[in-house]
């Protein structure tokens, strides 16, 4: 088994824990926080140690999975590479371009293993969807939340829209040649609500609506392309999938079968995650991947400007 260890125990590190404790292939090594009292209360709910400090913790793993705020992904994940530790750093995987770059740099130079926590892209849904798109010409996403004084400190591009800029670059499979977008602030000093247009060199264009001041929760994905249509609700981690088919004089819409295996996008990101590190081989979304969503939200951000 891995040794696994988690640095922060707040909202996305509880789940962390959660999930890795029922984990066969990790031992939960323990984890850390800055808030003695919330880490005691999290190691004692999932059988695991409180550790002190930091470089304790390392001391104690192989791996470790970030959970702390985005403007300290930097300072610990650097901390983390120079332990000669892998990571899973969670999305977006920095504050600014340039820190994401030093971090990946820092982990290529090391031989370290560095994964980035989009985790909708372990949606099982979008994974039976990736896996029949042949040439995506237009998509749309909407992304809509209930406001909760959580991720405050930035706005909704880099809080929920960088998912699914993460999987249109996986659809996209091109350069990004063109941004507009318009988004506003409303409950927040920060964009609460926000629009862009994507277009690729290879032909998609994608429309992505996020906001977090929505009365109701939806997470809804529609891809185009010739003679196919196909609608992913994220939340209910269902697949509909339609073709065009020829009828004598007419063409008629069929559905088609598209298969989705239930999973738990968190479980199997982690164990994506441990493959990686004990194949020694990329995880689904690395470094590189994590950047490149990344850059493309903070052209966003600039077109917002």
């Amino acid at each position: 088994m891995i040794r696994v260890g988690l640095i922060g125990a707040g909202v996305f590190g509880y789940h962390h824990a959660r999930v890795l404790a029922g984990l066969e292939e990790a031992h939960f090594a323990g984890l850390y926080d800055p808030m003695a009292a919330r880490a005691e209360e999290v190691a004692r709910q999932f059988g695991t140690t409180a550790h002190r400090t930091v470089e304790e913790l390392l001391e104690a793993c192989e791996a470790v999975i970030v959970a702390v705020p985005t403007q300290h992904h930097l300072e610990v994940a650097l901390r983390v590479a120079r332990w000669g530790r892998h990571a899973l750093v969670e999305k977006p995987l920095a504050s600014s371009v340039e820190a994401a770059r030093e971090m990946v740099e820092a982990f290529e130079k090391a031989c370290l293993v560095l994964a980035v926590g989009h985790i909708e892209r372990h949606n099982p849904a979008v994974e039976a969807v990736l896996k029949i798109v042949r040439h995506p010409r237009y998509l749309t996403v909407e992304r809509l939340a209930v406001f909760t004084p959580r991720s405050l400190d930035t706005d909704v591009i880099l809080d929920l829209m960088i998912h699914d800029i993460q999987i249109v670059q996986d659809l996209a499979k091109s350069d990004l040649t063109d941004v507009r977008a318009i988004g506003v602030p409303v409950l927040s000093p920060n964009v609460d609500i926000a629009n862009a247009r994507l277009e690729f060199a290879g032909g998609l264009t994608a429309n992505l609506t996020a906001s977090r001041i929505s009365r109701e929760r939806v997470r809804k994905l529609r891809i185009f392309e010739p003679r196919a249509y196909y609608s992913v609700d994220y939340a209910v981690k269902t697949l509909q999938a339609f073709q065009l088919m020829p009828d004598g004089a007419k063409n008629r819409i069929e559905e088609m079968k598209a298969e989705v295996h239930p999973q738990e996008p968190l479980r199997a990101e982690l164990m994506d995650f441990l493959s990686a590190v004990r194949d020694r081989r990329p995880p689904l979304v690395d470094g590189r991947r994590g950047l490149k969503a990344l850059e493309i939200a903070c052209r966003i951000q600039e077109e917002l400007k």
